[in-house]
């Protein structure tokens, strides 16, 4: 059955994409059209098909090159599509029955295995790494909403039993607002603006007060307390597993497409009613928190007495709960990695940073250049051009050395001129102002979402354009360009210059584990928000 599909532009020769999957171990080549769901024609010389097989996936590419398309398709085995439907008819039966919530039990895991399998293959990667292609088609098929809209059902049946119908009805609520995020952000080709963020920022205090409800309705009057506190602890692993595979292919998509603009009094309206939702729901979860750690008995959050008679001390009662809040421990854990790599990288960056000598800022007549900002220069494994405030001790920029050796004293004044402009701005105030308030709100990202950089990064070229002119500017992104093209290294390959499977499970092991981070505290915007250096150039050459 078919899961997955899309179809992909090339920017680049069908020779170099066909390379990459020629190269790529997980891939071989397939001219007989294989086991797929769909008649297909022999290869010609203009189509190329590869085939994947990886678990219960089966990842079919076909490239034409005549017409420049690359069609991908993702097939699970024929079982799963009437497995998936059966299933959401008995449990819509057992709701109109009024079937015993115990009898929910095993269709609620059995959902979330079916739910969880059409965008698997996603999180590990059905493609190559194939720069040069654009999606211009996505999606999941039908049949994969059938598995999660039974899990939601029987999460209601289960819960109906203990709970109030309305109260019943939250985590519900709840798991299809993260099964709706995850769908449409990763699993189609809708596109994706700056405000997505804040929107899956919301996904932490959202999983964590669901898990706190569950667990309370488990607990209350259960004849097991250990079985009790069993299933909420395995809802809870798989509710934070399904929110770091959420913020691993949201992450995927941002890097990937290029933001919507969003108009500045829809921004401003959205950051209104997500500051009060955020509060709401932060404080709603500290409470429950507190209630489970002080003891003090709150109805609807599980019990401190509860938990220490299923698990028998206060250390196991500590763990439990944190795993009720993993999602905002991730978050924790991130903000103070990026406190302390911001502050800690910015102060050692400093240390072993000196002033620029005046050869560099020569015009040519024998006079050093005038910079409006002091500028330091520090030796880096990539190029580096940023601005640094040092809690107000020093403000200016620090460049690495190669970039000092190849761009001319004009092009660097333009490139010191366009990071002055971000200092004497609000850019380094907001960025500052988003990291220390980014625990509350769901990651620093998801406050400087409703920060305009993409606007700031365009009033900063202008700003040096007119302070330096229009070509210097231009020389000095081309320039800047060329060295990060150079500066960002070769694939990891085996001697062959195939990537090894090995290597490829590592590469997404990490990748998925270090996705909250990268998503709520990392560069994402920020890269967003500098256009290509295409767009930068031709809008400075109709401005200026």
């Amino acid at each position: 059955m078919q899961a997955y599909h899309e179809t992909r532009a090339l920017d680049r020769p069908a020779a170099l994409v066909r390379a990459a999957f020629e190269d790529d171990a997980r891939f071989t080549a397939d001219s007989e059209g294989g086991d797929d769901d769909r008649d297909e024609a022999a290869e010609t010389p203009a189509t190329s098909r590869w085939v994947a097989r990886r678990g219960p996936y089966r990842t079919t590419a076909e490239l034409d090159a005549a017409t420049g398309d690359l069609r991908v398709s993702v097939a699970l085995p024929r079982e799963y599509a009437p497995g998936a439907v059966g299933l959401l008819l008995a449990v819509a039966a057992g709701l109109a029955l009024g079937a015993p919530p115990w009898t929910f039990l095993p269709a609620l895991w059995g959902g979330v295995v079916l739910t969880l399998l059409p965008v698997g293959h996603l999180l590990v990667g059905p493609l190559p790494d194939t720069p040069g292609v654009h999606v211009v088609d996505r999606g999941l098929t039908a049949a994969t909403l059938a598995p999660y809209a039974a899990t939601a059902l029987a999460l209601f049946g289960t819960l109906r039993g203990t709970l109030p119908p309305t109260v019943a009805a939250a985590p519900v609520t709840v798991l299809t607002a993260i099964g709706a995020g995850a769908y449409l952000l990763a699993g189609t080709g809708r596109r994706v603006t700056a405000l997505d963020v804040p929107l899956s920022g919301l996904l932490a205090p959202l999983v964590a007060a669901t898990n706190l409800l569950v667990g309370g309705a488990l607990l209350r009057d259960a004849r097991s307390p250990t079985l009790a506190v069993g299933l909420a602890g395995a809802l809870a692993l798989v509710l934070a597993a399904l929110f770091v595979a959420y913020c691993h292919l949201a992450l995927r998509r941002f890097r990937a497409a290029r933001l919507a603009p969003v108009a500045r009094r829809y921004r401003a309206l959205a950051a209104a009613g997500y500051g009060a939702l955020t509060l709401v729901l932060a404080g709603s979860v500290g409470l429950g928190f507190l209630a489970v750690v002080t003891g003090r008995p709150v109805p609807v959050v599980p019990s401190r007495a509860a938990l220490r008679t299923a698990l028998g001390g206060d250390p196991a009662v500590a763990g439990f709960t944190l795993l009720l809040v993993a999602p905002l421990a991730f978050l924790a854990v991130g903000w103070g990695a990026h406190l302390a790599g911001s502050v800690g990288g910015r102060l050692a960056a400093f240390a072993r940073s000196e002033p620029l000598d005046a050869a560099a800022r020569d015009t040519g007549d024998g006079v050093p250049d005038a910079f409006p900002v002091p500028v330091r220069v520090v030796s880096t494994d990539r190029p580096l051009v940023r601005p640094v405030a040092v809690a107000g001790l020093w403000r200016g920029v620090l460049v690495d050395r190669p970039v000092v050796e190849t761009l001319a004293a004009d092009e660097l004044r333009a490139v010191v001129a366009h990071e002055a402009h971000h200092l004497d701005g609000r850019d380094l105030t907001a960025a500052a102002a988003a990291a220390l308030a980014g625990l509350g709100f769901g990651g620093r990202n998801a406050l400087l979402a409703f920060y305009d950089y993409a606007a700031a990064e365009q009033a900063a070229d202008e700003h040096a354009a007119r302070a330096v002119g229009p070509d210097a500017t231009v020389r000095a992104l081309r320039r800047l360009e060329a060295l990060q093209a150079r500066g960002a290294g070769a694939a990891v390959a085996d001697g062959s210059g195939r990537i090894s499977p090995s290597t490829s499970r590592v590469r997404t092991v990490r990748s998925v584990l270090r996705a909250p981070y990268d998503l709520f505290f990392g560069r994402v915007l920020l890269d967003a928000a500098h256009r290509s250096v295409d767009e930068r150039v031709r809008h400075l050459r109709e401005t200026f």
